[in-house]
Formats: structure tokens, sequence, C-alpha cells
């Protein structure tokens, strides 16, 4: 359910970057020349900024789940199903490059808000680099939606027993 819904909130931030550039250039052509652009560009700004924090903290839970599922990779043995936890190496890759996309897109907004006015133009970098982030984390959450499936089924069908149960002891 959790990662429907994460799913769902990550599937559904595309189109609204795209949206965000698209509205700034309507506007600015309305308005017929292009006056700098700094107002429409600062409300795209706080716009990117909301969701670039967003991916970033999604990015950082799931390296706490994932540090979280190879700790407890002692307390619950796999036999049989051992081999699923290679879906949790592209997993770590992905989220590692929505971060490392995520620590970009802010560094180039740094820049960009240092060096003066910001017009729709200059927005095409950071707004790849957010759809690259946006893309990463949801590589991440399709791998570890098909780890946490096929592991919750062999809890389900009893493949996995826990550490003390596998070696004879009562909890």
């Amino acid at each position: 359910m959790l990662l429907m819904v994460t799913g769902y909130t990550l599937c559904s931030i595309r189109p609204e970057l795209v949206g965000i550039l698209d509205k700034i250039t309507e506007r600015e052509t309305a308005t017929g020349a292009n006056t700098g652009g700094v107002p429409i560009a600062n409300e795209a700004i706080d716009s990117m900024n909301k969701q670039n924090d967003l991916l970033l903290t999604w990015a950082l839970a799931m390296v706490a789940g994932l540090t979280a599922l190879l700790t407890t990779t002692k307390v619950h043995r796999t036999p049989l199903v051992e081999w699923a936890f290679i879906l949790l190496a592209p997993a770590a890759v992905f989220v590692g490059g929505s971060l490392v996309a995520g620590l970009r897109f802010q560094q180039r907004m740094a820049y960009l808000r240092v060096n003066g006015p910001v017009t729709a133009g200059l927005l095409d970098g950071p707004i790849r680099y957010l759809g690259a982030q946006n893309d990463f984390l949801r590589r991440a959450v399709f791998c570890l939606g098909v780890f946490g499936a096929y592991f919750l089924i062999m809890i389900v069908w009893g493949k996995t027993r826990p550490m003390d149960e596998a070696q004879g002891r009562t909890p």
C-alpha cells in the first residue's frame, strides 16, 4: 500500500515539471517582450525547490530503509530467496543517482539566484536535473517494490524464519 502511494506521488510529479516551464513561457508570451521574468521565474523556482526537497526527503528515507533491510538480514534467514537481495543493488544506485541529481539541482539554482534575474530560458538545466532526480527515484521505487513484494510473499509462504528459531532457540 505504501509503495503504491509513493509510486503514484512520484509519477505525478513529472507532468508538473513540464507545466511549470509552459506556464512561464505563456506568461512571457502574453506580455509581449521578455521583461526579465523575475516574478514568474521566482514562482517557478519556489515550486521546483519544493519538489526537490520532497524528492530528497524520499531518497534519504530510502537510504535509511535500505540500511535497515541490509541489517535485518542477520535476524531473518531467507533460504531459497537470498538472491532477491540482488535487487537492492540497483535500488541503491538509483537512490544515489537521485541524491546526486538533487544536489546538482540545488547547486544550479543557487548559482542562478546569485547571478541575477532568472528567465524561463535559464530554467532548462535545473528542470533536467529535477527530471533526472524524479526518474532515478521512480526506478528505485520499482526495484524496492519488486523486492518487497517478493519478500512478503516468501514470508507468507513461510520461507523466512527468525534467527533464534533457525538456531533452535525460542525467543
